[in-house]
């Protein structure tokens, strides 16, 4: 019994000790965190790239030079009107072989 006397008054020396450090530690400190109301100004720099929602590609049902361009990037443009101007020489060029190859034959 006396071993369990001795255990009970350690526990409550530990408590004790353990309580009294707490209560130190937790004392006012008055040059502490003062929290103040004032106004914040932050810049934040960054690099992006703009990319559109959605992208329309436009492709000519003839293969050719471009010629000329009546829009610009960015332009807005209504359903029907001309964006540019082809030139396609490869008919004219067909005709005047066949007429040369006719022409050989006769």
């Amino acid at each position: 019994m006396h071993t369990l006397k001795q255990s009970n008054t350690l526990k409550n020396i530990s408590l004790f000790l353990i309580l009294i450090s707490t209560m130190a530690a937790c004392k006012r400190d008055p040059d502490g965190i003062n929290p103040k109301i004032t106004s914040l100004t932050e810049s934040v720099y960054s690099s992006v790239t703009i990319q559109p929602d959605s992208l329309y590609e436009v492709h000519s049902t003839v293969s050719g030079i471009l010629d000329q361009t009546f829009v610009t990037e960015g332009e807005l443009v209504l359903a029907g009107s001309p964006l540019v101007q082809i030139t396609n020489t490869m008919p004219e060029l067909n005709a005047q072989n066949a007429k040369i190859v006719f022409q050989q034959d006769f």
